[in-house]
């Protein structure tokens, strides 16, 4: 046991920013609060590794898996715990979950924000599925891919939270998911099932729709949104592959050093020699011009 922590699962998920390095061990019993979840941060001076911190949650929570996603931007790091739910009465099915923000000053990280699926309308959303933080303009997007609502008289599925920080106060702006027909109610768009930020930009995706409508609203997805100002601007649409039947586009994004954006397509029909239905591709966006690369 560390610091009242019983590390269990460590490496749940990972998160690198330079010589610091985020480790999820989201089973961990905190105290007596058995799969709590915890997540351990290491800094690196030459070639050792050593532990700096660990982080935890306030008021522990049992199942909440807390660590399951992870992600660090210089000296933010965020934790998600996607059971969670404020009963206590978690399991490892999806809950609204628990997102706990940490900043560090020095050497020592200090719990900062917290937010819950609890406080929003949409039960059992999933809150933290994936995130995204931009720790320089003071960001962190969180994806929520089984939150449901009507938007104008149309169900949509999934979506994120944008929360952003003036220095002073947090703001929230939310992305809602794309229109789902009803024979697709349930397994969704899963906007926020996905997420990746770099320099003001935010990658999303909805990698299961219906494929029944327009580009921009039902089909298969990854989207590129501008966040450098009030109000995500969608800036670009990259859809499945014509009728290939594809349904996992963007499962996966990251972006390159240079602002390249790396979208895999893992049940895309490649062309020979690689050949074959599901043999997977990868796209690389370079601002306007698409490299693609196909593998096996």
């Amino acid at each position: 046991m560390q610091g009242g922590v019983t590390p269990t699962y460590l490496g749940c998920d990972l998160s690198i920013d330079d010589d610091t390095l985020l480790v999820g061990a989201c089973v961990s019993a905190v105290g007596d609060t058995i799969q709590a979840g915890a997540a351990f941060v290491f800094v690196r001076a030459g070639d050792i590794w050593a532990q700096q911190a660990i982080l935890v949650s306030d008021q522990p929570v049992r199942g909440a898996l807390l660590g399951e996603v992870v992600d660090l931007d210089g000296d933010w790091s965020v934790l998600a715990g996607v059971r969670w739910l404020p009963d206590g009465n978690s399991s490892f099915a999806d809950g609204r979950g628990i997102v706990h923000l940490y900043e560090r000053s020095g050497s020592t990280w200090t719990l900062i924000r917290t937010w819950t699926g609890a406080d929003t309308p949409f039960p059992y959303e999933a809150l933290g599925t994936d995130i995204a933080t931009d720790s320089v303009r003071r960001i962190v997007a969180l994806g929520a891919p089984r939150r449901s609502l009507v938007v104008d008289g149309a169900l949509r599925q999934g979506g994120i939270d944008l929360h952003r920080f003036d220095g002073t106060v947090w703001t929230l702006e939310r992305v809602d998911g794309s229109r789902v027909p009803a024979q697709d109610q349930v397994a969704g768009a899963l906007l926020g099932q996905t997420l990746a930020s770099r320099d003001g930009w935010l990658a999303a995706a909805f990698p299961r729709t219906s494929g029944t409508g327009t580009i921009e609203d039902d089909w298969p997805s990854a989207q590129l949104f501008d966040v450098t100002g009030p109000g995500a601007v969608r800036r670009q649409v990259v859809p499945m592959i014509g009728s290939s039947g594809e349904r996992a586009i963007g499962v996966a994004m990251t972006f390159g050093p240079d602002g390249q954006w790396v979208i895999p397509r893992p049940d895309a029909t490649a062309p020979a020699p690689f050949g074959g239905a599901n043999a997977g591709a990868i796209d690389i966006w370079d601002r306007n011009r698409l490299f693609s690369d196909e593998f096996e």
